[in-house]
């Protein structure tokens, strides 16, 4: 089944955004897995709720979009790749969110299975107990040992380029 997967975040547009962002041209189709992403950078950034909330409004080619979910090393591979020449650091936002019930479990926003992740060092810490949101350090100036790599962020933390 194909699916639209976006990312702040990445995500796919064919109607004008709720929140003004700047996109690639299209989304970029993943043939081994079937699903298309499309990274967005808001010019003055925005936190996961908002992010959230922006990805479920946008459709594409009839798929509905929401929040990525990197559910394999194979597909992590292929979100880094989407911003390998980004040089700025920032984050990106992903549909993994802590669990209203367990604060020790993870989950994702679509109900997938959370059999994979790749936490950079240290993470997640759940930093003075309001870490419960998922994203993903990009840009070349970030450094090499956290590129790609997840952080837990407070949900009101605002994404920056």
């Amino acid at each position: 089944m194909k699916k639209l997967l976006l990312i702040a975040f990445i995500l796919a547009m064919t109607t004008a955004p709720a929140i003004p962002m700047t996109a690639a041209s299209k989304p970029t189709f993943n043939p081994v897995n079937g699903h298309y992403y499309l990274v967005v950078y808001p010019p003055t950034g925005i936190d996961w709720d908002n992010a959230k909330r922006a990805a479920e409004t946008q459709t594409y080619k009839g798929m509905k979009g929401h929040l990525a979910t990197i559910t394999s090393a194979c597909e992590q591979a292929f979100v880094m790749a989407l911003n390998s020449e980004r040089e700025a650091a920032g984050e990106l936002w992903l549909g993994g969110k802590r669990s209203d019930t367990d604060h020790s479990t993870w989950q994702w926003i679509t109900g997938e299975n959370w059999d994979f992740s790749y936490w950079n060092i240290s993470e997640p810490n759940n930093s003075n107990g309001q870490e419960n949101r998922l994203g993903m350090w990009v840009g070349t100036k970030v450094g090499d040992s956290a590129i790609g790599r997840w952080n837990d962020f407070s949900q009101f933390a605002i994404t920056h380029f």
